[in-house]
Parts: structure tokens; sequence; C-alpha cells
């Protein structure tokens, strides 16, 4: 699998990420919420086209782009079941999706959002986050539909994986664009709780 973290604007320090199969030259992005020509213009360069727009929640700094993606790209848009997105499809917990040869499992892991899911791409030790957990920080669980003892369970859930996976955050608040979760559980404030 190869991968891309970009910085594409967007409302607040966002990542947009893109990543593909690299023999089938088919893969999906995360949360395009920045400038989607660019997105498109990075996977156009690395000759990939986008199968699958996965979201991790309906908060428009992570969505504004979807549309775009979906219709200059012909991909299917996958959101939680109870999401406001208009996805093509509607995951659940442990819902899977294969791009290519590489399988995206579903982790709903609500807290920050009611029908925020994390997307783990277990063969390659990838997780995308979105808003629930940050490099040494998380979410903010005081918006509408946030709520921090559900938070903390979905927090713990990711703590089980193993400490070798990377962590991709949906924001660049952090001293570094990604981490693992064995050093989120060791640097990060809030995991340390758990």
């Amino acid at each position: 699998m190869r991968l891309l973290q970009l910085d594409l604007g967007g409302f607040d320090s966002n990542w947009n990420y893109l990543f593909w199969d690299e023999s089938m030259k088919v893969g999906g992005c995360v949360d395009p919420g920045g400038d989607v020509d660019a997105l498109i213009a990075a996977a156009n360069t690395e000759g990939v086209k986008i199968q699958y727009v996965f979201i991790t929640h309906g908060h428009f700094d992570h969505t504004g782009g979807y549309q775009e993606v979906r219709k200059k790209t012909g991909a299917k848009v996958v959101a939680h079941t109870g999401s406001q997105v208009k996805a093509d499809e509607y995951a659940d917990d442990g819902s899977k999706y294969n791009v290519g040869g590489i399988e995206v499992e579903c982790l709903f892991t609500p807290g920050h959002e009611p029908h925020h899911i994390c997307y783990y791409i277990r063969k390659e030790n990838a997780l995308f986050t979105g808003d629930l957990l940050f490099v040494d920080g998380v979410g903010r669980a005081d918006l509408p539909g946030g709520d921090v003892d559900v938070m903390r369970k979905s927090l713990k859930r990711l703590a089980q994986l193993p400490d070798g996976t990377i962590v991709y955050p949906g924001h660049d608040y952090g001293w570094r664009p990604s981490s693992t979760i064995g050093e989120q559980k060791q640097t990060n404030p809030y995991m340390a709780l758990l």
C-alpha cells in the first residue's frame, strides 16, 4: 500500500488522505475537506483511480469536498449508517471494503460525534482516526452530539490495537503528522487516563 498525507487547505489544519494498492492502481481517500482538484491531481500523478471516499464523520471540515470527488471520479462514498452524509454505502462496526487488495475495516468510534468511524487497514497497521484521536490530543466532545464518556470507551478500544498501529489523524494539531498507538499510550495525556 502507498499513502499520501495531504495538506490541501480546508477549514482547520485538516489532513486529507489518499491511499492505494500499488499493483492495481486503485485507491481510496479519507475525509476530503480541502482542495478537491489538488487531491484528484495527486491521484492522477500516481496513476490511481479513486474507488472509495471514506468519511469518518459528518462535520463540514471533513466532508466539504466529498460530493465533488464523487462527481469527478465516480467513487463510492462510505459513511456510518446513522450519518447525515449522503453516502452510496452505509457502514457499521465491522463493515469491510476492498480497495484493490487492501481491506479497510470500519471501527465505530463515537464520542466526538455520534456517527464517527475510524478506518483500520490491519495488514498495513494503518488507522485513520478522524477527530477521535490526534497526535497527543483528542477531538472535542463539547460540540452537539459529543459525549466524553462515550469518547473514553472509543479511545479504550483504540488502545487495544497493536502498539505499532500508525495513527493518521484528521487534523495537524500535534508536534508531528502521525504517531503510533503505542506512542500515544505513552505521550497522549488523554490516552494515559484510560
